[in-house]
Order: structure tokens, then sequence, then C-alpha cells
């Protein structure tokens, strides 16, 4: 049965890969997309290839509820949510900006937008849920992949040319992290929802494969659909490095990496 799959973080274009990854594994995808103030309003849908797409005005609380409104009467429901933080999308997106009003957009974009996003989405999916209980939780997956801090450009990569992250996507970075488990622990308990802490390093395999990313994901929330026993809220609130063992198929990688 094809499952509903919201994922937002990557608008497209430049998320292309990771919403086709999903579309190819028996899900129905909706998407956030680059907001245009030049053609889209707070309402604007469009189809591209079975994809919904839907933009994200980041900078507007009022633009996110109405488009996560748009996004419940297209899929009335949703059995999956993927939340995406990528450090280097964002670091080539703002690249050496650093004034004040630089850092006002960043802090919106980056940061406060996930938070308005996501109170939404729970907000919505725990009406949804209360009068239309699926048979599994609501996968809420926060997906982190990071990037080459300057830190790093000090301390291991001296002299090499690499694209670091500023202060402030840094910052934003290790602030969706905290978002991230702490809202994971305000629902690791609940009934209705599951949530997913995947961590992705620079260094890992999967980090520019967002298909194989996708599929990845995808394989690991249908083995949590066939557990015999749900997992600890422990183990929910754990960070888990992409490519790592599917859960009941052996040991599993925890810790960020």
């Amino acid at each position: 049965m094809e499952k509903k799959i919201f994922i937002a973080g990557k608008e497209l274009p430049e998320g292309n890969e990771l919403a086709s990854g999903f579309a190819s594994h028996k899900r129905r995808v909706a998407v956030t997309r680059a907001y245009s103030k030049d053609s889209d309003d707070d309402a604007s849908v469009s189809v591209n290839g079975g994809i919904v797409q839907f933009p994200w005005h980041r900078n507007s609380a009022l633009s996110t509820r109405a488009m996560t409104l748009g996004v419940f009467n297209e899929f009335t429901n949703l059995d999956e949510v993927v939340i995406v933080f990528d450090e280097q999308y964002f670091s080539i997106k703002f690249g050496g900006e650093t004034n004040s009003s630089d850092s006002l957009k960043i802090l919106e974009e980056s940061i406060a937008s996930y938070q308005y996003l996501v109170q939404e989405l729970l907000g919505r999916l725990s009406k949804a849920g209360e009068k239309a209980r699926a048979k599994n939780p609501v996968k809420i997956v926060f997906l982190h992949k990071m990037n080459y801090s300057q830190c790093d450009s000090v301390l291991d990569f001296r002299g090499i040319e690499r694209n670091f992250s500023s202060p402030l996507v840094s910052a934003a970075s290790a602030a969706f992290g905290a978002f991230a488990e702490n809202t994971a622990a305000t629902i690791a308990e609940s009934e209705l929802f599951h949530p997913l802490l995947i961590s992705c390093s620079k260094d890992n395999d999967y980090i520019n494969r967002d298909g194989s990313l996708a599929g990845w994901i995808c394989d690991y929330m249908n083995a949590l659909d066939n557990l015999k026993n749900p997992l600890a809220a422990k183990d929910k609130i754990s960070w888990i490095k992409a490519g790592s063992k599917k859960p009941g198929g052996g040991f599993r990688l925890f810790g960020k990496e």
C-alpha cells in the first residue's frame, strides 16, 4: 500500500533527488519547493512527475501555517514526515554572509522556520490521529546532513580548499540538532508518533547520494513497522547514522557522527 510522505527543508529544485528517491519506494510524495515572491502565493500547489510541490516562504509563520494546511487538504493525513537540515545546502545558499541583516535572515530561514513548521505539523497530525488512528504511528524523521565547520578548517583541513560553513550556518546546524532531539523527546512515548533522528556527516557514504539515502530511510521506516515490539523511548531519541543496519536486523549504530 502506498504511504503518504511530506518532505520539508531541502526545497526543489535542489531537493529533487531526495524527493524522487522517496517516490520510487512506494511513497506518494509532497515536498517543499523554493518560494518565489513574483509567482507564488501561500496557496500555490503544483504537481510534477506525481510529486506534489508546495512553496514554502520560510520567513513567515503565517505562510508556514497556510502551506501545512494545503498539505493536509491534499493528502488528508500523513504516514511519514521528513524534516531535512542540509548544512551544505545552507552553506552554499548563504555563502559568507555575516552582517546583522544576514544574521536575521539566516535565523529566520534555518532555525525559526523549522520550529514554525514542526509545531504546525504535530498539531495537525495530533488532531488527525485522534479522528482516524493509523495502523502504525506517524514517523517524524529529522534528517541532519552536516558540513565541515570553520573549526574543521583550522584543526583538520588547514590550507585545503573546501566549502566550510560560516559561523552563522554552523550555529543554525547545531540549533537544528538540539531542536530535533528535544522535540523527539516530547513525542517519544506518544502512541501517535514515532520520532527518528538520522545523522549524516560529511564522511558518510550517503552525504552526496540523496536518492540512495531516501531509499535507506524508507527501508528503515518499513522495518520499524514490522517490529513485533516497539522501540523504547530512549532508542527513539538516539541519533542513528545513515546507513546503519535496520531495526530487528542485528547491531545498530547509535550516536551522532
